[in-house]
């Protein structure tokens, strides 16, 4: 087989190739892509010495030798249309050892994966009607920056093979040129077929006409290359799903590699565990046209062993917040910036550009679309600037102590709702954990109601998290969110309880409490109850207050001068300066005994 890679007399282009019938269209779509708009970078895979072909895997650039062998069955895999031109032969050859050596490993495919793994360039797709594409594919074309590709993506098997203007469903197409028809101001498309045959069954003619008019001198060979027909972009919206955008014009700038865990997948954020997932938080120098890459580790194309177990990852979704007072996306903590769609795809790319505000903190949450997910993924960060490098954080490494977790449920005997007067004393049965720290430190509280599956938030409470000790006793905010936090300063040697709590009572849940600390700290996970202080001295008791109430026998009561007014005589005590905790919850009695 001869070794002339090239054209002699000409640049390669989309027609030097054709799709055989192995099921790669992906990859040839791609290659048409490349050879057409940006011909010197498709020769930049190719090293001539010694021959080899030059790829990229999760960032990293990948030297694939060739060997160029001839082929039993030329029908079966890709042809050059041009004799002893074998640049096709080459990089298919290649793209099979670089996934394990079998070409059956090249079947089935999206576009996004091969235009990365041919340039190591971000890719990122979109639906047809989203906002804006047409002007990316427009101006991405114009400027020879970009490649672009399309298809017709079902996953119904009982879908049909073909759409009503001849375009095939599951199969890729490449676009290599917009077009405004100055008659009738339509825009238009000029996409590619890898098998090299016409699709589209109804084309206009005088519209086609026009556009290869106006450039047969940039581009003489593609009016008469079999499988190139001028599409109406309103056609293309309607039959086709996915627009795949390779953005060339940036470079690579950091490489980070995690994992989700059981205590780091926690899933879109349409789940209350959301703030779990691996984020980063970014400079405001990243919200100019940054574009994030996020892939899956193992690669199932290069795993697998029968041609016939199709490509079907874990849905993979990027997510820009504008956090409000810390560092954790917890749900009561964030603005949505904007999010990629989440793709079952080996990975997903998202652009950041918006106006950032000084004196604002970003982060960007990497994600599956469900939580409990375990594996491993990497980001690539791609700029047209240098950037300063970020951190990969979680929510279990910005404190230096192990998180703790208590899993608990509000039911028929514990639902006892917010403390107010009218409901002062139901809200003791709420279930109650004693926390003690080592030193006076910082301690941040997060409380989330539990759901097996995907519940809208107007369906989940308002809830709270009480702080109650000797010196502590403040009302918490009630949020209606799926995850809320409180931040609490506490001191060491006291005793408190955190009280996790419903707005309403009788709201019966399932919820789960994480207590994050710098400084070594006690969590009794044993679920207790509050003490109910005594009624005013001089007062008949109440019916209310001779039901047995007292904390359990192993737990001190919080404040001694509670103890100190219910042992003592009926003379009436001396005055003294009360804690806030104690005057609080007599007075809170006080207005209960005059109500019953």
């Amino acid at each position: 087989m001869s070794t002339n890679v090239w054209p002699s007399n000409r640049e390669p282009y989309h027609g030097d190739i054709v799709q055989g019938q192995l099921g790669n269209c992906f990859l040839i779509a791609s290659l048409q892509a490349l050879a057409s708009c940006q011909p010197q970078l498709l020769k930049s895979i190719i090293s001539l010495s010694p021959l080899t072909c030059i790829f990229y895997r999760q960032g990293q650039r990948v030297e694939i030798p060739v060997i160029v062998e001839s082929l039993t069955n030329e029908y079966q895999y890709c042809r050059s249309t041009v004799k002893d031109v074998q640049w096709p032969y080459i990089i298919e050859q290649a793209y099979a050892q670089f996934y394990g050596g079998r070409y059956e490993n090249l079947t089935g495919g999206n576009t996004s994966e091969a235009l990365y793994d041919l340039l190591g360039k971000p890719v990122e797709e979109f639906e047809p009607n989203d906002h804006g594409v047409w002007e990316k594919i427009e101006k991405g074309l114009a400027e020879k920056n970009a490649l672009i590709t399309c298809g017709a993506v079902v996953t119904n098997g009982a879908a049909t093979a073909n759409t009503t203007n001849g375009l095939v469903v599951n199969h890729a197409y490449s676009i290599l040129a917009t077009f405004v028809y100055q008659q009738t101001r339509e825009k238009y498309v000029l996409i590619h077929n890898p098998h090299g045959i016409n699709h589209i069954s109804k084309e206009n003619s005088r519209a086609r006409t026009a556009f290869f008019t106006l450039i047969s001198k940039s581009h003489p060979l593609w009016s008469n290359t079999p499988g190139t027909q001028l599409l109406a972009w309103s056609e293309l919206k309607r039959t086709c799903n996915r627009v795949q955008i390779c953005d060339l014009n940036v470079d690579s700038r950091q490489l980070l590699f995690g994992d989700w865990s059981i205590m780091t997948s926690g899933g879109c954020s349409n789940f209350s565990t959301f703030y779990r997932n691996p984020f980063i938080i970014f400079p405001l120098s990243y919200s100019k046209k940054t574009i994030l890459v996020l892939g899956h580790k193992i690669d199932q194309r290069q795993e697998r062993t029968e041609t016939d177990v199709k490509l079907n990852y874990a849905q993979l979704g990027i997510t820009i917040l504008q956090l409000k007072s810390h560092m954790l996306p917890i749900h009561d903590n964030y603005e949505v910036i904007c999010q990629s769609k989440f793709w079952n795809k080996r990975e997903v790319s998202l652009t950041i550009d918006f106006a950032a505000k000084q004196g604002k903190q970003y982060a960007a949450v990497l994600s599956t679309y469900y939580p409990n997910i375990n594996t491993s993924f990497w980001l690539q960060i791609f700029s047209r600037q240098l950037l300063p490098t970020v951190e990969l954080r979680t929510w279990t490494n910005l404190f230096q102590q192990t998180v703790q977790t208590i899993h608990g449920e509000w039911h028929r005997g514990n639902a006892g709702g917010r403390r107010n007067k009218s409901t002062a004393l139901t809200f003791y049965k709420n279930p109650a954990y004693l926390l003690t720290i080592s030193n006076t430190s910082s301690v941040r509280l997060i409380l989330h109601q539990s759901f097996q599956t995907f519940v809208p938030l107007t369906q989940h409470y308002p809830i709270g998290i009480y702080v109650v000790s000797n010196t502590t006793n403040e009302e918490p905010a009630f949020v209606r969110a799926r995850s809320i936090s409180r931040l609490v300063h506490l001191n060491s040697g006291e005793e408190y309880y955190v009280v996790p709590a419903c707005f309403e009572a009788n709201s019966f849940g399932k919820f789960e409490l994480d207590v994050l600390c710098n400084v070594p700290f006690t969590l009794d996970p044993t679920e207790t109850k509050l003490p109910i202080p005594p009624p005013a001295e001089n007062e008949t008791p109440t019916r209310t207050n001779t039901t047995k109430t007292t904390m359990s026998t192993t737990r001190k009561p919080i404040t001694t001068t509670v103890t100190t007014r219910v042992t003592g005589t009926k003379e009436a005590p001396k005055k003294r300066n009360p804690s806030l905790a104690t005057a609080r919850l007599s007075s809170l009695i006080d207005e209960y005994s005059k109500r019953t």
